[in-house]
């Protein structure tokens, strides 16, 4: 008996960890294009600040 439930609970969590690494990948991934998106931005305001007297 315990070690049929033992044996679900770590199934259960191989699956959470798999999960958990895909969002982290996606959140990685979203997190990246975000700081690139900021940079850009800065980048072109500093730009037309630069380029308009």
């Amino acid at each position: 008996m315990n070690r049929s439930l033992s044996r679900e609970v770590n199934v259960a969590e191989s699956k959470v960890n798999r999960i958990s690494i895909r969002r982290t990948g996606y959140a990685n991934v979203f997190f990246f294009i975000l700081l690139i998106a900021v940079f850009l931005f800065f980048v072109y305001r500093w730009e037309l600040q630069t380029l308009v007297p």
